[in-house]
């Protein structure tokens, strides 16, 4: 768990270092609680950042990976969050991740539904 007086970059820092000593990449649970930080913070693009990070160390995200973003998205629909949500939907499509698997932004999914094959969802 996270304690509430660790900053963004203090969990960062703490991540990074357990993974060098390691050499081995951090566990799922461990990006998660990262990307959520970033989310609580309302930093997207960390967060997005995270998740690319997260594949380049060898661990696959998770739908609980990108939902926690997705519903950050979903809070405040600006133009920013629009872009971040289509980014994500990108990455779990290549991922091959469902698109069913997480909640999606208000109106989104409809669009989506029209744009993308059927079995995207499944």
């Amino acid at each position: 768990m996270v304690a509430a007086s660790e900053s963004l970059d203090e969990l960062w820092h703490q991540l990074a270092e357990k993974m060098k000593e390691s050499d081995e990449s951090a566990s799922v649970e461990e990006w998660n609680t990262l990307i959520k930080a970033a989310a609580d913070q309302g930093d997207l693009e960390r967060g997005v950042y995270f998740i690319g990070l997260m594949k380049k160390t060898g661990r696959a995200p998770t739908a609980g990976s990108y939902d926690i973003l997705l519903s950050v998205c979903g809070k405040s629909i600006g133009t920013r969050e629009k872009e971040i949500a289509f980014h994500l939907v990108e990455q779990m499509y290549f991922d091959k991740i469902p698109l069913g698997d997480v909640t999606l932004p208000k109106g989104l999914e409809t669009t989506l539904r029209t744009l993308l094959p059927p079995d995207a969802f499944d």
